[in-house]
C-alpha cells in the first residue's frame, strides 16, 4: 500500500470527523436556537418590508412589529423559508434582542433539515469507518506484508473509478491463492502485478498492489 493510498485513508478519516463535528454542532446550535425562541421569547405579529435575494437561492429579509409599548421596530428577519414583500408571519423576539425576528422552521422544513442532516452524518461515519479499516490495512501490510508476484485471472469494470480483478499469486509455504484487487488502470488477463499480502490469523488475506 503506497503513500497515496494512506493519505487517502487519513483524508477520509478527517473528513469524515468534520462531517460529524460539523453536522452535530450545526443541528445542536440550530436545537438550541429554536428552543430559546419559543422558550424566551415574545410571540408577535411582524410584516416582511425588505428583501435582498441573494447567490444559489438565499435570501434575507427585514420586517416591522409592534412593540409591547406601541413603537414600530424595523428588525432583522430569520424566516427559516423564502418571503415575499408585505407578507405576514408569526415571529418570535427576545426582550434582550428586539432587533432581530426569528420564526421556527415548518414541520415539512424541520422533516427536510433532519433528514438531510442525517443523511450527511451516516455519510461523515462511512467515510470514517472506511479510512480508519484503509488504514488499518495499510499498517498491517507496512508491519508484516510480505511482497509478491501476482497474474490478473480475469477482471470486470467497477463503475467508472475502476476495475477489479481476480489475482492468483503464491504465498510463502507455496500455496496457490486467488485474490479481488481493486486497480485505477484496466488490466489485462495474463498480467503480472506486483502485490503485497499478509494471512491474519484468521485466514484472512490483507492484500494490496505495491505502488513505485
Amino acid at each position: 500500500m503506497g503513500k497515496e493510498a494512506k493519505r487517502s485513508a487519513t483524508l477520509l478519516i478527517f473528513f469524515g470527523i468534520v462531517f460529524i463535528i460539523g453536522i452535530s454542532a450545526a443541528s445542536f446550535f440550530g436545537i438550541r436556537t429554536n428552543r430559546n425562541y419559543i422558550k424566551n421569547g415574545e410571540k408577535t405579529v411582524c410584516v416582511v418590508t425588505d428583501i435582498v435575494n441573494g447567490r444559489k437561492g438565499k435570501q434575507s429579509a427585514r420586517a416591522k412589529y409592534q412593540s409591547k409599548d406601541g413603537r414600530t421596530v424595523y428588525a432583522d428577519l430569520v424566516a427559516n423559508r423564502r418571503v415575499s414583500i408585505d407578507e405576514q408571519l408569526t415571529a418570535y423576539v427576545l426582550p434582550d434582542d428586539p432587533e432581530k425576528l426569528y420564526c421556527p422552521p415548518e414541520m415539512p422544513a424541520l422533516i427536510l433539515i433532519f433528514g438531510v442532516a442525517g443523511f450527511m452524518l451516516v455519510i461523515g461515519f462511512v467515510m470514517f469507518i472506511v479510512g480508519i479499516s484503509e488504514l488499518r490495512k495499510h499498517n498491517i501490510l507496512f508491519k508484516n506484508g510480505i511482497p509478491t508476484k501476482g497474474e490478473i485471472l480475469s477482471f470486470w469494470a467497477e463503475g467508472k473509478t475502476g476495475h477489479n480483478a481476480n489475482v492468483r499469486f503464491f504465498d510463502s509455504d507455496r500455496n496457490e491463492r486467488v485474490i479481488d484487487m481493486f486497480m485505477k488502470n484496466k488490466p489485462a488477463v495474463g498480467d503480472k502485478v506486483n502485490i503485497v499480502y499478509c494471512i491474519k490469523p484468521n485466514g484472512k488475506i490483507v492484500s494490496d498492489i505495491i505502488e513505485f
